[in-house]
């Protein structure tokens, strides 16, 4: 493709992105608009193009900015899109500029000639339509004319590599269901929802989720979609893109807990979510902890983390590369307890740390339940099951004992609560009551 596409932030114009590119390599040019600059909500879009009058170039990796290519699609959809355009070759701009105007990620939106790309007007598929899909989720080849329609529609804005489609639910709107993949022994879906819910549990925001059971082992899996609210598109850029990481950079927690330093509206309350995200990720053996599946989303004054997404539980955790905690660190075999000797180097003091910590632990404690609840086979013996316990049980010598108030005070004290102050966690103590 050669072409000129216009970005707009929802119904404003922010810019012009001026690509060339094949199915192998591509360059581009990003300017922001006149109309953008000029208004005093204005932002960067993300922090590779400035907010500024100059063009901003981009040449093989990445070929567009950030922000604009986490408007578009990963593997899945992706690969949806080759698939509905057998035998033409398409480059990364034909491929972003293929995306249904509707299911875009975040609030950008790309025209042409004064007309959004891509507009279409066909309902998204019922629950039953898409799970019935589902069952061929995995082979595109096997797909009827019809069903690869249905699919391609609805999920070719969507990023990762598992089979998923955008559907709008009666009760959450728009959403995305991510479709078992046959043959699979680990009833992925229903363990990604024990995880959502040991998150909820440990006070780490989530979409609102919902189990569906396919069959004896396997699940489906319906998730909200965070970045819309009432219908108004809510701006979003990716940690892969808030850190400017081009396909072989290294990274590790350390850099993005400096980048929300950056970013965030309220960087210290933006830590301490991310640091019981990695406590739950290394609970959960995360098989997608990598910077794709953690976001920022536009608020009024700047960013914050959007809610956790993507957990993908597994028990071989020796075999998972994950994201490493901190600078010079490895992403295999993280441990709670290498994530507390790090904490400070993520913003967070060491007793707080073994705080969240524990925690973090003790809400994912009852998983067993959770997991029984939804019908996951033969849950006792699983190695699943075994490896998370043993994880949860490595928490326990981290736990801090923090002063309990006693019956009776001694005289002429009183108990002061733990609590924060200048972002660092005070244990509770007795102190001398205030003369009155």
């Amino acid at each position: 493709m050669n072409g000129i596409l216009e970005i707009y932030a929802d119904e404003i114009h922010a810019g012009t992105l001026f690509g060339q590119g094949n199915s192998i390599s591509g360059s581009s040019t990003f300017a922001y608009a006149g109309e953008w600059l000029s208004r005093p909500d204005a932002y960067p879009l993300s922090p590779d193009i400035p907010l500024n009058e100059k063009s901003t170039h981009f040449y093989g990796d990445p070929q567009m900015p950030g922000a604009i290519e986490d408007a578009g699609p990963d593997s899945w959809g992706k690969r949806l899109i080759h698939a509905t355009h057998r035998g033409k070759e398409m480059s990364e701009f034909d491929i972003i500029a293929a995306v249904d105007d509707r299911l875009r990620m975040g609030n950008l939106r790309i025209y042409s000639d004064g007309q959004p790309v891509a507009l279409k007007v066909d309902p998204l598929p019922s629950l039953d339509a898409a799970l019935q899909a589902a069952e061929y989720a995995g082979n595109l080849d096997a797909m009827t004319d019809d069903q690869l329609k249905l699919v391609a529609d609805a999920g070719s804005s969507l990023g990762g590599a598992r089979p998923k489609v955008n559907v709008n639910d009666q009760d959450f709107g728009l959403s995305i269901l991510k479709f078992p993949r046959r043959h699979e022994d680990d009833d992925t879906e229903a363990w990604e929802f024990v995880a959502l819910s040991c998150a909820n549990q440990a006070g780490i925001p989530t979409p609102e989720h919902r189990h569906l059971r396919v069959d004896d082992f396997n699940s489906a899996l319906l998730v909200k979609r965070f970045d819309r609210e009432n219908n108004r598109r809510i701006g979003y850029i990716s940690a892969r893109s808030a850190l400017s990481l081009r396909a072989n950079d290294s990274y590790s927690y350390e850099e993005l807990a400096n980048k929300i330093d950056i970013l965030c509206v309220d960087p210290e309350k933006n830590k301490r979510s991310l640091f019981d995200r990695i406590a739950l990720s290394i609970i959960f053996d995360n098989a997608d902890d990598h910077m794709r599946n953690h976001g920022f989303l536009r608020e009024k004054d700047g960013w914050a983390l959007s809610p956790a997404f993507d957990i993908t539980p597994q028990w071989q955790g020796w075999r998972t590369d994950a994201t490493p905690i901190a600078y010079g660190q490895s992403g295999f075999n993280r441990t709670l307890e290498q994530l507390e000797k790090s904490s400070e180097k993520l913003g967070i003091p060491r007793q707080e740390a073994k705080q969240r910590i524990a925690a973090v632990a003790d809400a994912c404690s009852n998983f067993m339940q959770i997991a029984k609840d939804l019908g996951i086979a033969y849950i006792d013996e699983s190695n699943m099951a075994k490896n998370i316990s043993k994880k949860i049980e490595e928490a326990a010598p981290l736990a801090v004992s923090v002063p309990k108030r006693k019956e009776t005070p001694p005289p002429g004290k009183i108990w002061v609560k733990e609590h924060y102050r200048g972002g660092k966690l005070v244990p509770g103590y007795w102190r001398t009551a205030p003369n009155r």
